[in-house]
C-alpha cells in the first residue's frame, strides 16, 4: 500500500488558464497531478484515487480491490481493457435537467420524451444542484453515428441514462424491468470524487481528460470525464449499485438497514476477526441496491452535513486518530460547497456536542 498526496497546486496547467476561470483550475489540477504521479506507478498496479477531505474508508482495502475486480472483470474480458470504476451518484451533475429525465427507447435516437419512454426521477434532495452550470446546456458534445454526430448538454443526462439502463440489462419496453433497474442501481451518474482502476487505464483516461480540457476549455472535471466515458465505455464505468463507494449527496437513511453513523452502525464481523480493525466491523448494507456494503463513504455535496458525526463515530470506534485543533480549541477545515458555489469553513467544537 502506497499513499500519495497530490501536492503542487501552484503549478501551471498545460494549455494555460482562460481569463475568468482562475478559481476553477483546481478541478483540472487534481487530475493533472494524479496523471503525473502515475508515471511512477507500475502499469498493472491497482490505484484507488479519492478526494482527500471528505472520504472515509469503512471496509478493508483488500475487500475494496476484490469488489473492483469482480465488477470490472466482465468489461475487461469483453474489451481487453480493465476499466476505471467511478463512484455513482443519484444526481446528473453538472449537466442541466429538471429531475425528470426521459430514457430513450433506443440509444442514439433524437427525440427523447416520446410515447412509451421511461422517465427517470431524481429525488429532490439529490437534485439540489440541477442546472447549476448553465453554459453546458447549449454546448454540443461529440457522440453518435449519425448527423449531427453530437448531442447538446441538455440531452446529455437522457443519453447517459439510456446507455446505463442498457448496460445493466434493463428492457426499456418493460416498465417492470426498468423499475427493477431503478431500484437495484440507484446511483447511475458519474461522480469524480472516487475512482478505482489499473494504472495503465487510468493514465490513458487522464490523457484523454487533459486533451478535452485543452481543446474545449472546460474546467469541470466531472463533465469532462462523463463526456469521455459516453464515447468510450471501455475506459470506465460507474458503480451504480454503490458496491465500492456510497456518495452521500441527497442521502436518506431509509437506504441503509442501520442509520448512518449512529450507535449500532457497525456490527461485529467474526469472519474477519484476524484481518485488522476494519475487517472486524461490518457497516450496514444498502437496502435499495441489492444489499451492497460499500467500502467507502463519500460526503459529497449536501452529504457533508453527516461528515462530522461520522468522523466522531469512527474516532470512537478507533478508526480515526485524534482531531487536529486550532488555536481557539476548535477543529477547522475548509471545503468548496458545490451547491453554494463558494468556499465554506466547517468547524467542530472540541467542548460541545457535534452536529
Amino acid at each position: 500500500l502506497n499513499v500519495v498526496g497530490l501536492g503542487g497546486f501552484a503549478a501551471k496547467l498545460p494549455g494555460g488558464v482562460r481569463k475568468g476561470y482562475e478559481d476553477l483550475t483546481w478541478m483540472v489540477k487534481k487530475n493533472w497531478l494524479l496523471y503525473r504521479a502515475l508515471r511512477r506507478v507500475p502499469a498493472n498496479e491497482t490505484v484507488v484515487a479519492v478526494d482527500a477531505f471528505d472520504v472515509l474508508f469503512q471496509r478493508p482495502l483488500s475487500a475494496l480491490v476484490a469488489t473492483y475486480r469482480r465488477l470490472a472483470e466482465p468489461s475487461a474480458h469483453a474489451t481487453g481493457v480493465w476499466p476505471v470504476i467511478f463512484g455513482g451518484e443519484a444526481n446528473c451533475w453538472p449537466f442541466p435537467h429538471d429531475a425528470s429525465i426521459p430514457v430513450r427507447m433506443t440509444s442514439g435516437s433524437r427525440s427523447p420524451g416520446g410515447a412509451g419512454d421511461w422517465v427517470h426521477k431524481i429525488r429532490e434532495e439529490s437534485a439540489l444542484s440541477a442546472g447549476h452550470v448553465p453554459h453546458l446546456g447549449a454546448q454540443r458534445f461529440p457522440f453518435g453515428d449519425q448527423s449531427p454526430w453530437s448531442i447538446r448538454g441538455d440531452q446529455f443526462c437522457s443519453e447517459w441514462l439510456s446507455l446505463h439502463y442498457a448496460r445493466v440489462g434493463a428492457d426499456p419496453r418493460s416498465e417492470e424491468s426498468m423499475a427493477w433497474a431503478y431500484q437495484r442501481f440507484p446511483y447511475p451518474f458519474l461522480c469524480s470524487g472516487t475512482a478505482v482502476g489499473i494504472a495503465s487505464t487510468l493514465r490513458q483516461l487522464l490523457r484523454a481528460f487533459l486533451a478535452v480540457h485543452v481543446e474545449r476549455g472546460e474546467y469541470d472535471d466531472q463533465a469532462i470525464l462523463a463526456q469521455i466515458l459516453l464515447r468510450n465505455r471501455s475506459l470506465g464505468l460507474v458503480d451504480a449499485g454503490a458496491e465500492i463507494s456510497l456518495q452521500l449527496h441527497g442521502h436518506d437513511d431509509a437506504n441503509l438497514d442501520r442509520a448512518l453513523c449512529l450507535p449500532g452502525y457497525f456490527e461485529a464481523d467474526i469472519v474477519g476477526q484476524d484481518d485488522g480493525r476494519l475487517a472486524r466491523l461490518r457497516p450496514p448494507a444498502l437496502l435499495s441496491a441489492g444489499g451492497a456494503v460499500p467500502a467507502l463513504l463519500h460526503f459529497n455535496g449536501n452529504g457533508k452535513i453527516h461528515m462530522h458525526r461520522c468522523a466522531k463515530y469512527f474516532r470512537a470506534e478507533g478508526l480515526l486518530g485524534p482531531p487536529v485543533e486550532g488555536e481557539d480549541g476548535a477543529t477547522v477545515c475548509t471545503f468548496f460547497d458545490h451547491d453554494r458555489q463558494d468556499w465554506t469553513q466547517m468547524w467542530q467544537s472540541t467542548e460541545g456536542p457535534n452536529p
